[in-house]
């Protein structure tokens, strides 16, 4: 029977031969082996992404609308961290290799976009910010989150307001930008940085120009703030130009009717470029498979479809029915002390946090009130440790050997016992770092001894240390110890009581009791 398809249609299961036939039969009709099998099949055919985006703060994307000559596009790492794995790996390029712009590319966050001579480059944002990049320049995308939102065939153009909330940081190291923002929602930021000051922007169009002397504003419509290094809490109005030397002389001025027809131009040609584009193009480009944490220094998550993965030589089959955020590597000291709020002495490196298995709940907990208290999570899901089957199944990454890349562990640099900054070891096919290799990490589930041959439906391990799925193991409760898997060992699975290691978050929707 598991050779077959099997599908549902109400109360019934539909079976799809090798032939293509189609039959329709009761549950009643198999035996209880059988219903069981059927029981799992049908709640893991149900289950998808049951989490709404729109409550994620996830990695905003670009639209390239226009190119014109030499644009080029690089990604840049921060904190030690590479960026997402997929787009490497897609692009075929490593950090550091330039690639040309083409109209219709999708650009991730946390890039770097540089125009050459007599070139041009228009940008549509998924949030729905339009901007023009100009001859010479070099825009970073230093931080780009936003909420998701409703993939339907309305144009950008259409909508009023931002689309959703966001949070966008960029620099404008030199050359000329021209912005066309739409009114941001009230949980959004938009700020510009310059090196002789940030711009802050609710609802405007405007033009920065920037070289080695002097940054100036020019604000075609609306209002923009702008802090100095030497003067803070700017305002400027329709019509007004504003120039900050390098020597900090700065003056305030009016714009000619030249420059004002040149920046109308370029907002026209911009919206021009981008009136057709809908938001399905871009809400489905949004980073859906990542999430990043903003009460944990953005901590990164990437999303774990359902699925299932086979034990013990494919004698113990685990479905996990229910899709999982987790995090993309350990969680560091920087991201911990974040969220605990200890004293400025604490450390803040990139290295994993290392703790009892109580502290490292504790911070989940805490987490999960802090992004409560900001209405970044939907009612019933929580950030939590992994349970021994999500961490499995994530480390296997759809993989049947012992580690991800064969059944040997011939691999130098994860065989190495030092604990070293996150992300240093390769990725998973997946793109989780350090699964194995750096340090060991906890996992939610309380220690027992796992049946040889079973279907398991999402394990969890023993509720209590006195279950009676517990067992005695030199006179101790062998429920009372915590699963913790990974270090330079494969996914066999070891058992502590009290001891301090790594761990990894998972966001998840928790089960009422």
């Amino acid at each position: 029977m598991k050779g077959m398809l099997v599908t549902f249609s109400g109360e019934k299961v539909v079976i799809k031969k090798n032939t293509g036939s189609l039959h329709t039969f009761s549950v009643s009709f198999f035996s209880d082996q059988d219903q069981q099998y059927l029981e799992v099949q049908k709640k893991f055919s149900l289950t998808g992404n049951p989490y709404k985006e729109e409550h994620l703060f996830l990695r905003g994307v670009l639209l390239v609308v226009f190119v014109s000559g030499d644009v080029k596009i690089n990604d840049f790492e921060e904190d030690n961290a590479s960026l997402d794995y997929s787009y490497r790996e897609k692009t075929n390029r490593d950090s550091n290799s330039s690639i040309s712009v083409q109209v219709g590319q999708i650009i991730p966050s946390e890039s770097i976009i540089t125009v050459g001579m007599d070139s041009e480059v228009i940008l549509l944002f998924s949030n729905g910010l339009i901007t023009t990049l100009g001859a010479n320049s070099r825009l970073v995308i230093r931080k780009f989150l936003q909420q998701g939102f409703d993939s339907s065939d309305v144009k950008f153009s259409e909508t009023g307001d931002e689309v959703s909330p966001s949070t966008l940081v960029l620099d404008l190291n030199v050359g000329e930008l021209v912005v066309d923002v739409k009114k941001l929602r009230k949980k959004s930021n938009l700020e510009i940085s310059t090196p002789l000051g940030v711009a802050g922007i609710r609802g405007t169009q405007f033009r920065l120009v920037v070289d080695e002397d002097s940054t100036e504003l020019s604000v075609l419509e609306g209002k923009v703030d702008f802090d100095s290094k030497e003067k803070k809490g700017l305002s400027f109005k329709t019509g007004k130009k504003y120039l900050v030397q390098k020597d900090m002389k700065s003056s305030v001025g009016e714009f000619d009717a030249a420059q004002k027809i040149s920046m109308q131009k370029a907002v026209e040609k911009g919206r021009e470029k981008s009136a057709d584009v809908k938001l399905s193009t871009l809400s489905e480009k949004l980073s859906a498979n990542f999430y990043e944490v903003p009460s944990a220094s953005d901590m990164k998550m990437i999303w774990v479809k359902p699925g299932s993965f086979n034990r013990l030589s494919g004698r113990q089959e685990v479905f996990l029915t229910e899709g999982f955020y987790l995090g993309k590597y350990e969680v560091t000291q920087k991201e911990y002390f974040s969220v605990s709020k200890a004293n400025s002495e604490s450390p803040r490196g990139s290295n994993p946090m290392v703790v009892d298995w109580s502290s490292a709940m504790r911070f989940c907990e805490k987490l999960t009130a802090l992004e409560e208290a900001q209405w970044r999570l939907k009612k019933g899901w929580k950030y939590t440790l992994p349970t021994e089957a999500e961490w499995e199944y994530a480390c296997r990454a759809g993989s049947t050997s012992n580690y991800w890349w064969g059944n040997k562990n011939d691999n130098d640099e994860i065989r190495k016992r030092n604990v070293t900054a996150v992300g240093l070891h390769p990725p998973n096919p997946w793109g989780f770092h350090d699964m194995h290799g750096n340090i060991s990490e906890w996992c939610s589930d309380r220690a027992r001894e796992l049946p040889k041959i079973a279907t398991l439906l999402n394990p969890t391990g023993p509720k209590s240390e006195l279950s009676n799925l517990s067992t005695t193991v030199s006179g101790q409760k062998y429920g009372r110890k915590r699963v913790f898997k990974g270090g330079s060992s494969s996914t066999r699975r070891f058992a502590l009581v009290h001891s301090s290691i790594g761990f990894r978050v998972v966001l998840k929707k928790i089960p009422e009791d």
